[in-house]
């Protein structure tokens, strides 16, 4: 999950990048990954501060921050159904934009 959490509080990725790392990838762990060893061999401006951001101790501390939480709230997804990596996704950011709100 905290991949999923990750993955969404990156800036500067459109959602259909996200979606074609994800769909191409077992989980979002390695989607996460790989963006990460893709992003270090270009040299971009654009590519160096979304590698910054995957880099960044606050993107790891925000993302636990949401973690915990969802698990103070007993706030849990509810999997009824089967949903594909950019539902989940998109679920998650649902879930980080509260999150901020309430900051």
């Amino acid at each position: 999950m905290i991949y999923t959490i990750l993955f969404s509080l990156i800036k500067g990725l459109s959602i259909n990048i996200k979606k074609k790392l994800i769909d191409e990838s077992i989980n979002t762990e390695s989607a996460f990954l790989k963006l990460r060893d893709d992003l270090k061999k270009i040299n971009t401006v654009s590519s160096n501060k979304i590698l910054n951001q995957i880099n960044s101790i606050s993107l790891l501390n925000d993302a636990e921050k949401i973690i915990k939480s969802c698990n103070d709230n007993d706030i849990k997804p509810k999997l009824t159904v089967i949903l594909t990596n950019l539902e989940i996704n998109q679920y998650v950011e649902a879930i980080i934009g509260n999150f901020y709100k309430l900051k």
